[in-house]
């Protein structure tokens, strides 16, 4: 079986997600694409790319999605995949959070390098998720991610850094936190893959000498579900939360209608992303670890 066939096969995946969020899965596929090379689709290459995924930080529940993904793309051309999906344990979907550490953490970072602090202040004060503060080319999509053109975004207000969403959320412009700015001009913002983002995690979290069983299971999803938490204990709404964190609706009507855009009279608006200066300043003021970056 040629390695054209099986390019196919990938497209053929990729288009049938439709309207999905189809950034993460479109480059695993091709990851897996390129994993493969000229070599023959067979169980074992499947299941070593799983290995591969998982020695690079992937959590239990996306390597489960990925072997399901290259079981997809079998199918597509009758070809049969050997083997179980990567088990995913109530332990593993844990919503752990980690409030109390978040000074600690900051300070770690900013004892490491311009990368590690910077990745830790998006996190910390935007919740970024990890495929979000990667920085990479996807052939399709182009540029995705965290990047220079996150504060070049047309239509880009000045002090403004431009978030995309990884899981079918709304892209967001947010202001740049006073506290963060200098943090954020420091670094270059070169290309990243998200193991690399994954390994900024581990070496901030042994810096901040956060090691051992204890801490089995937290990773970059960990700050963000902090600054929800942090954001509900200081009466935030539910649609404020959704907003600033850039979550889908999720169904509600209510959310749907609130996430809506104002459109007035300028005509060179850009209605694709939101943009909400009020929010952004009154959760800075509520996120109870802002000073560690003062």
């Amino acid at each position: 079986m040629g390695n054209h066939y099986m390019s196919e096969l990938i497209d053929t995946y990729i288009a049938s997600l439709g309207d999905r969020p189809a950034i993460p899965y479109r480059l695993f596929a091709k990851a897996f694409g390129k994993y493969l090379g000229s070599r023959t689709p067979t169980s074992e290459i499947a299941n070593a790319f799983i290995a591969k995924q998982k020695r690079e930080g992937y959590a239990p529940g996306t390597l489960n999605h990925q072997w399901r993904m290259i079981r997809r793309i079998y199918r597509l051309g009758g070809i049969e995949l050997r083997g179980e999906a990567p088990r995913v344990t109530p332990r593993d979907v844990q919503h752990l959070a980690v409030t109390d550490l978040m000074s600690d953490l900051i300070n770690a970072a900013r004892g490491l390098t311009p990368m590690h602090t910077a990745l830790m202040a998006v996190s910390s004060v935007y919740g970024c998720r990890r495929t979000e503060m990667a920085w990479r080319r996807d052939p399709i999509a182009g540029w995705t991610g965290l990047g220079p053109k996150s504060f070049t975004h047309p239509e880009q207000s000045a002090g403004t850094i431009y978030i995309q969403t990884a899981k079918q959320g709304r892209e967001r412009y947010h202001v740049i936190a006073p506290e963060i700015a200098d943090v954020l001009n420091a670094y270059d913002w070169a290309p990243r893959t998200p193991g690399q983002v994954s390994t900024a995690w581990t070496d901030i979290r042994r810096a901040a000498k956060l090691t051992g069983d204890r801490y089995y299971g937290i990773g970059w999803h960990a700050v963000r579900r902090s600054i929800a938490r942090a954001l509900e204990r200081a009466k935030f709404t539910e649609l404020q939360i959704n907003a600033y964190l850039r979550w889908s609706t999720g169904g509600s009507m209510a959310a749907l209608y609130a996430s809506a855009v104002e459109i007035g009279r300028d005509e060179n608006r850009s209605v694709s992303a939101v943009f909400d200066e009020n929010l952004d300043r009154e959760v800075f003021a509520a996120l109870p670890w802002m000073e560690a970056w003062a």
